[in-house]
């Protein structure tokens, strides 16, 4: 399914049991470490490799990370899961 309208998808996600992998808070500060920042760089190069994608905005924690994916492509299945009935 392709359109030209944009889709917004609102992602949180966790690695298993919720491990601190992308940093840690010191003072109330959130300091990325190289995990982080691998991720944030990921997430800006990909954007550049997939026409119609647009991540933001990120926010790295210690243990998960919120971003919103806007797309153009489909999302899912569509209203029928087995095409052609």
């Amino acid at each position: 399914m392709t359109s030209d309208r944009m889709v917004n998808i609102s992602l949180p996600l966790s690695p298993c049991n919720r491990t601190c992998l992308f940093g840690s808070v010191t003072n109330d500060e959130m300091e990325v470490n190289a995990a982080g920042e691998m991720v944030v760089q990921v997430c800006y190069e990909i954007q550049k490799v997939i026409n119609g994608l647009q991540i933001d905005p990120l926010k790295i924690m210690s243990n998960h990370i919120h971003f919103i994916v806007h797309t153009k492509h489909g999302v899912g299945s569509g209203l029928c899961a087995r095409p052609g009935e």
